[in-house]
């Protein structure tokens, strides 16, 4: 399943499907949007992925940026008790699933630079 497909699940998902409701909810411009929900951009920009991650922290980092696992992460189901070091553990994975994010984009800047 491509980004695309899972971004307009996520705004199924929390909006009903109302784009201009996401785009509030997110801080994400309508166009932009938009331009996602039709296929119109396919590789998201870090700023898109953090704007997500902000607006709605129940989406797992990793299924947005590779479209593995569970849209929503066990941290959205825990309750206030749970213990700190399983959240702290949960975030941490999401950390990591944004470092290789960030390698790979860096990977392909410095190939595209070199030609």
């Amino acid at each position: 399943m491509d980004f695309n497909t899972r971004f307009l699940q996520i705004i199924d998902n929390q909006c009903g499907g109302n784009k201009k409701k996401f785009s509030e909810l997110t801080n994400i411009p309508y166009t932009t949007v938009i331009d996602y929900a039709n296929s119109l951009v396919n590789d998201p920009k870090i700023s898109l992925i953090i704007k997500i991650m902000d607006a709605i922290p129940s989406i797992s980092l990793h299924w947005l940026v590779r479209g593995e696992g569970q849209m929503k992460t066990e941290l959205s189901d825990q309750k206030l008790n749970n213990e700190p070091s399983q959240i702290l553990a949960s975030k941490d994975e999401q950390i990591a699933s944004l470092k290789e994010v960030i390698k790979a984009k860096d990977e392909l800047i410095k190939a595209l630079k070199s030609k």
